[in-house]
C-alpha cells in the first residue's frame, strides 16, 4: 500500500510540474509552408514580416518558456552551414556560459544547447536555451527556445519542444 501511495504522490507531483503543451502551426507568409510545434497552451504570440524575412515570438509567463523563430533567405548550404552562420553571431554574447555549449548536427536539423547566466542590477537572469537550425525551401530557419528561471532538467523540456518541430507545405 505504501508503494502505491508513493507512486500516486510521485505521479501527481510529476504531472503538476509538466508544462501543458499545445500544437501550434504558423504559416510563413509568401513562402507556401508552415512550421508546427508544441509550446505551452497559454503562450501569447506576435509576428513580424518584412519581404522574405519573417519572425514569430511566443511567450508563456506561467511556464517561463519563450519560443521564437526567424526565417531568412538562404542559398549557402545545409543545416550545419545555416547554424554556423547564425550561431557564430549569437555566440558572441558575453553572458553565454561557454562551458555549457553543446552542438549536434543531424540530417534533420542542427541543435545548440547552452546556459545564459547574467546578473543585472542584482537580478539573476540564468536560463537554459536551445537553438534549432534547418534549411527549407530557400530559407534558413533559426528556432530559439529559452526557459527562465533556470532549474535542473529544463534542458529536456527544450529538447522535447525541438523534437516537436515539423515543417512542410501549408494546408
Amino acid at each position: 500500500m505504501k508503494g502505491h501511495f508513493f507512486l500516486f504522490s510521485f505521479l501527481i507531483l510529476f504531472s503538476a510540474s509538466q508544462v501543458r503543451a499545445e500544437l501550434h502551426s504558423v504559416t510563413v507568409p509568401g513562402h507556401g509552408w508552415q512550421l508546427s510545434f508544441d509550446i505551452p497552451s497559454g503562450a501569447e504570440a506576435q509576428t513580424v514580416s518584412a519581404g522574405e524575412r519573417f519572425s514569430y515570438m511566443a511567450q508563456d509567463l506561467e511556464s517561463g518558456i519563450v519560443f521564437s523563430f526567424h526565417v531568412e533567405p538562404w542559398d549557402s548550404g545545409g543545416n550545419a552551414e545555416c547554424r554556423s552562420t547564425y550561431w557564430e553571431k549569437a555566440a558572441l554574447n558575453p553572458f553565454i556560459d561557454k562551458t555549457t555549449i553543446r552542438i549536434s548536427d543531424t540530417e534533420r536539423l542542427s541543435q545548440v544547447l547552452y546556459v545564459f547566466d547574467a546578473e543585472i542590477q542584482g537580478l539573476s537572469l540564468k536560463s537554459v536555451n536551445a537553438n534549432f537550425y534547418f534549411v527549407y525551401k530557400g530559407s534558413c530557419v533559426d528556432v530559439h527556445i529559452s526557459k527562465h528561471p533556470y532549474a535542473e532538467g529544463d534542458e529536456q523540456t527544450l529538447i522535447q519542444i525541438g523534437d516537436s518541430l515539423n515543417w512542410g507545405e501549408s494546408e
